[in-house]
């Protein structure tokens, strides 16, 4: 077997993966499910999801507080990453727009051919994570009396859309009586 048994662009994020989220979290829905479940990469390599809330916030700090040097290089690494996880073409809506994009001048490189684009969205999380906290820490230092509240509110309205739901329980295994039964022992 030489090379990789799927194309290149098979584990790309689309475009709309970065805002609908999969069955897997509370605030889905049944479009959104039927969505992810006609993702390429399968449900397992679907990891671009962050919420609306999550992008707004990022973007919003990163921008506001251009002026700081740990905030331009959280957004420079945010948007760096999601464009990198978006792979070699622009995947929206499940189909290939032919817009060609960064990632697409080295994916044909030794070791760069053989990453897994999608997967630079964990590292988009991450930043995103990191400018949720500068944004909760400006509006906690800001001297406004409501900024607590403001606080909370911003990184409520981030973190509630990506609460999971919990893994559906299976029946528990048969065990002998022999070990259930406590007069054996």
């Amino acid at each position: 077997q030489h090379g990789s048994p799927f194309t290149l662009s098979f584990f790309e994020a689309d475009l709309r993966g970065f805002y609908l989220p999969s069955h897997l979290f509370w605030l889905s829905t049944p479009g959104d499910a039927a969505f992810v479940a006609s993702y390429g990469g399968g449900p397992a390599e679907y990891l671009a999801y962050l919420g609306i809330p999550l992008l707004v916030a990022a973007l919003v700090t990163g921008l506001a507080r251009i002026t700081d040097r740990n905030a331009r290089l959280l957004l420079g690494g945010f948007l760096g990453f999601a464009l990198f996880s978006l792979g070699g073409t622009l995947l929206v809506n499940g189909k290939q727009t032919g817009v060609h994009l960064p990632w697409g001048a080295v994916e044909g490189w030794p070791v760069f051919g053989s990453a897994l684009p999608d997967r630079f969205a964990l590292v988009t999380g991450l930043a995103a994570a990191g400018l949720l906290a500068m944004a909760a820490d400006w509006l906690l230092t800001s001297g406004w009396g409501i900024g607590v509240i403001a606080a909370l509110a911003v990184t409520a309205a981030c973190v509630v859309p990506l609460i999971p739901r919990p893994y559906a329980t299976t029946a528990a295994p048969s065990v002998p009586p022999f070990f259930t039964d406590s007069r054996r022992w």
